[in-house]
């Protein structure tokens, strides 16, 4: 898995990265993505249902629901079978 970032918009890519481009971003595992994507669902926790998509952290999340994510992701990170 590997990640790209620019200020507070980000994504994760379940591929050997770095993803720099289309074509490496479609090497990505999509499958892996999506038992992360439904096991964060059922968390709570709503990120953009696609890998080729960016999630955003903003001003209105805080401290607790960063911890949360955390926790979540954990979680789903090891149901995740790539």
């Amino acid at each position: 898995m590997c990640h790209n970032r620019v200020g507070s918009m980000f994504t994760w890519f379940f591929a050997a990265g770095p993803v720099t481009d289309w074509t490496s971003a479609e090497k990505s595992d999509t499958k892996a993505f999506g038992s992360f994507f439904r096991a964060m669902l059922e968390n709570g926790i709503y990120l953009p249902p696609s890998q080729f998509e960016a999630a955003f952290l903003g001003v209105a999340h805080t401290e607790r629901e960063v911890q949360q994510t955390i926790a979540a992701a954990k979680q789903a990170f090891a149901t995740v079978h790539a």
